[in-house]
């Protein structure tokens, strides 16, 4: 990251990554709606997906679906301890 955006480069944190998360959801709703356009976006078809920095995210209408996990930190990694997937 420092490498190719240099020294001062603004700190990644959750801002930021929730920043690129919104533009990976808007560029997704606009290549399978069509537009941006608020009519067409309502028109979103189930099962539209997408593989954001969080993991692959579902859209269902007006919601968004993500299985989330449960890890436990373990010297410099992180071992999943449950998954809680989304219901059917």
């Amino acid at each position: 990251y420092y490498a190719r955006f240099g020294a001062w480069a603004p700190a990644l944190n959750a801002v930021g990554e929730s920043c690129y998360e919104a533009i990976v959801f808007l560029a997704r709703l606009a290549r399978s709606c069509g537009s941006l356009d608020l009519a067409d976006v309502a028109r979103v078809r189930p099962g539209t997906f997408y593989d954001g920095p969080r993991g692959l995210v579902r859209l269902d209408g007006n919601l968004a679906d993500q299985d989330v996990y449960v890890a436990a930190a373990r010297d410099l990694q992180f071992e999943v301890q449950e998954q809680i997937a989304r219901a059917v």
